[in-house]
């Protein structure tokens, strides 16, 4: 098979496994929120939110560094499963001390927490909780070992059925046994514990009776500055809903929102690419040690054309869009999609941008540029949304990925080289800026089929255009 009709294959099923689990969430949204008040549902927002942040200490990047090492030539084919196992012992072991800790602050002040503030939920649910923490790392590793593997379907297997079963049991509990949080979280629990020992079994090739001390290091070594590089996305994800509610109006902030919640169709081919691209990365440096650059600046600018497609395509009718699937009150969210959009594709490329990085081991510079991004969107926000409101927020998240994917890729060029082209980036470039600028003035809220033919017919200029400037050598893509 082709290199790029396996990275094909892979990212449909990949985003096939997303787009179910996405869609089975959002259909058990109103069950739940027939049963719980809004009050309910806030507390389990935060709660589940706590539980991702501290998945981020106990995950402590491992999932990235098994990533890593798994297809490094330096690691032979029997040496795979040490590292596999060695990466979930220390999990596990992160996961056991987070929990202790946790325990003992709950058994300290867990009851006067909630008694203070009336939580929905009892400090047995917090416990519950934190032991979902160390039993949603487990599977969210188990699953990225199965993307080593290039085992998509048994990946679609096991995420779907994860994901399936946890919110079945959830909404059983909440909506026909009436148990509220506690019982929405212990029945989460449950699920892991009736998933995770499939999830054993479909890895079992990669688990064997051994730790290595010093690999163990070396992962550990590589992957805690993904904590903090984490933290810092995760604050990119929230913060610009944070200053438009402070620096301009609650309404803003919706708007804003429902722009952010239409953006994600692009996204959801980056991600679906981002989890059939990773296992790829180091592969090809092993196998094609001659020309696996060339490679990394081919899948480079093949995806920069899909990520410019889908998003140029959902920025050119986002007034449609909007008009035709919101109420006439959102129309204002046209506009922020637009830049939305781009900013998707902008942070789309850090996928690539940041091979160097990776491949020399020098993570600390993800952890500092993210943080430096941060900081960026944090005075840019300030400096354009007392202007512009949730347009400015949405610049300011363009311009700081735009920096942020500056910043790897100029450091992976002074570390660890690309022989990227030029001219066909330059040309992709221009033709998203057109692109960009059709869907500015051109943007309208109602269906006006002239305008929208001139979009089609831009639309396929500008693919035509981009399919000329692409490499079409089938050498370089030859891949077994």
């Amino acid at each position: 098979m082709s290199f790029g009709r396996g990275l094909a294959r892979d990212s449909l099923i990949y985003g096939g496994a997303d787009l179910v689990t996405k869609a089975v969430a959002f259909f058990s949204f109103p069950l739940l929120a027939t049963a719980l008040s809004p009050r309910d549902y806030g507390s389990l927002e935060l709660i589940m939110t706590l539980i991702g942040v501290a998945g981020l200490v106990v995950g402590c990047g491992l999932n990235n560094s098994v990533q890593r090492f798994y297809w490094d030539s330096s690691v032979s084919l029997c040496q795979r499963p040490s590292l596999v196992t060695t990466g979930m012992v220390v999990q596990s072991f992160f996961g056991l001390m987070l929990f202790l800790c946790l325990a003992a602050v709950l058994f300290c002040w867990g009851n006067a927490l909630v008694s203070a503030k009336d939580f929905p939920f009892s400090l047995g649910g917090l416990y519950v909780a934190a032991a979902l923490v160390v039993f949603g790392q487990l599977m969210q590793y188990i699953q990225d070992v199965l993307r080593l593997h290039f085992a998509p379907g048994r990946f679609f297997l096991l995420a779907v059925l994860s994901r399936c079963l946890t919110i079945a049991v959830a909404v059983y509990a909440v909506v026909y046994l009436h148990k509220g949080l506690d019982g929405f979280l212990v029945a989460q629990l449950m699920a892991y514990v009736l998933i995770l020992p499939v999830g054993l079994l479909l890895i079992k090739k990669d688990l064997i009776f051994n730790f290595d001390v010093v690999r163990a290091r070396e992962i550990i070594r590589f992957g805690y500055p993904f904590i903090f590089a984490g933290i810092a996305y995760w604050l990119f994800g929230a913060i610009d809903r944070w200053m438009l509610a402070g620096l301009a109006t609650l309404e803003e902030a919706g708007i804003y929102s429902v722009a952010f919640r239409f953006s994600t169709l692009p996204l959801f081919v980056s991600i679906a690419f981002a989890q059939a691209w990773s296992p790829f990365i180091i592969k090809i440096k092993s196998d094609h040690p001659e020309n696996y650059r060339a490679i990394y600046c081919n899948v480079f600018l093949y995806f920069l054309y899909v990520m410019l497609i889908a998003a140029g395509g959902v920025a050119l009718f986002s007034g449609e869009l909007i008009g035709f699937l919101m109420p006439s009150g959102y129309a204002g969210a046209a506009i922020p999609l637009i830049f939305l959009c781009f900013s998707v594709v902008i942070q789309s490329t850090t996928q690539i941008t940041v091979i160097g990085i990776s491949i020399e081991r020098k993570t600390h510079y993800i952890s500092r540029f993210a943080w430096i991004a941060v900081v960026i969107n944090v005075l840019l926000n300030l400096l354009l949304i007392p202007s512009f409101g949730a347009v400015g927020a949405a610049i300011s998240m363009g311009l700081s990925y735009l920096s942020l994917t500056i910043m790897y890729g100029l450091t992976t060029q002074k570390i660890h080289p690309l022989p990227l082209s030029f001219w066909p980036l330059s040309v992709l470039s221009a033709l998203g800026g057109v692109v960009l600028m059709a869907s500015l003035l051109l943007h309208s809220p109602e269906f006006n089929w002239s305008i929208i033919s001139i979009k089609i017919m831009l639309a396929l200029v500008c693919m035509v255009l981009g399919a000329f400037a692409l490499p079409w050598s089938r050498r370089i893509w030859k891949y077994q």
